[in-house]
């Protein structure tokens, strides 16, 4: 979550420098911290973006990467128990669509908590500072989708994303606490409020087979926001901005209908693009993931639940790369 969220260590460090170099006192720092916050959180929950398990995982124990690779950092299991997200994501088709045009609407509600222990330039025996970070996100989004021919269809839509975010810092120790007055209500124990619009394209390619489906979709999202509200009054000088490009291969194979639900496995390899305010956070410029899961068709026997499943996830080439045992519901 920026660079708060995936460098545990460097908090204090980061802004003693801004201290030393007076920059502490210009509004782009603290503007540039809750830029790099928010943006990091349009990603992290975005389920078409990265994924997130119940469980974590070395990936390195069981596959061998070529040219010696790995899947795994040494920090980022670590990283990734360092965050908890819940993303709660529906769609509603509307009942008039038909084979060659349709629209829908995107809801998402999110919750995402960043726990941290920090400590003052590993200075020896300091009690470690405890820093929490929240953000509450809400997300509405429109699209139009057009068949172009056999198989092809093109979509567009706007989305909408409502944020809150709320930092708790615990000073623990003596030279943390001389700093205090300089941190509190700007980059600390502080809270801001952001509006970002985020418009979408998306190519869409699906062929049928006797056993299920292949499907590739080539997604690009900009997004540009303005920050409002809070404690903080360098809120309103926070415009984050950035984007992604997707890109997904996706086949299903159905498999036999029992106890009335209908049962399908799915292998899905994507390559994510990032830019802007996003790639500091995860420390590239793209990355690579692949998962495999199980389905349970729910659809008219679960309310808001279209499938729900079971699988593993694995990244490879962000700060956050690794092994995840993953709960999937409401996949394409």
């Amino acid at each position: 979550m920026g660079t708060t969220m995936f460098r545990c260590s460097s908090l204090l460090c980061w802004l003693v420098l801004l201290i030393s170099f007076g920059c502490l006192a210009t509004d782009y720092s603290a503007a540039n911290r809750f830029e790099k916050i928010f943006s990091a959180t349009v990603v992290l929950t975005d389920s078409n973006a990265i994924t997130f398990g119940i469980t974590d995982f070395d990936p390195n124990e069981f596959i061998s990467v070529p040219g010696g690779g790995d899947l795994e950092h040494p920090n980022s299991v670590e990283l990734r128990k360092q965050i908890t997200v819940y993303s709660f994501p529906y769609t509603y088709e509307f009942p008039d669509n038909d084979e060659e045009w349709s629209q829908s609407i995107t809801g998402r509600v999110a919750y995402l908590r960043v726990d941290q222990t920090t400590k003052f330039f590993e200075a020896q025996g300091l009690t470690p500072d405890e820093n929490k970070d929240e953000v509450f996100a809400a997300y509405l989004e429109y699209t139009q989708e057009h068949s172009l021919s056999k198989g092809w269809s093109f979509a567009y839509g706007i989305g909408n994303h409502l944020m809150h975010y709320d930092n708790t810092y615990t000073y623990r120790n003596q030279i943390s606490e001389e700093l205090k007055p300089r941190l509190d209500g700007t980059f600390l124990n502080t809270s801001a409020n952001v509006f970002i619009m985020e418009p979408t394209l998306k190519f869409i390619y699906k062929e049928s087979t006797d056993w299920g489906e292949w499907r590739f979709d080539n997604s690009y999202h900009y997004f540009y926001g303005q920050g409002f509200g809070g404690s903080s009054d360098k809120s309103e000088d926070a415009n984050p901005e950035g984007w992604r490009l997707i890109n997904m291969l996706q086949m299903t194979y159905q498999l036999t209908e029992q106890n009335i639900y209908a049962q399908s496995l799915f292998l899905r390899g994507k390559r994510v693009d990032v830019g802007g305010d996003i790639t500091s956070s995860f420390g590239t410029h793209h990355y690579l993931e692949a998962s495999i899961g199980w389905l349970l068709n729910t659809t008219d026997k679960l309310p808001f639940l279209d499938n729900v499943g079971i699988g593993f996830n694995f990244n490879y080439g962000s700060a956050l790369r690794g092994g995840s045992i993953v709960l999937f519901y409401n996949e394409m």
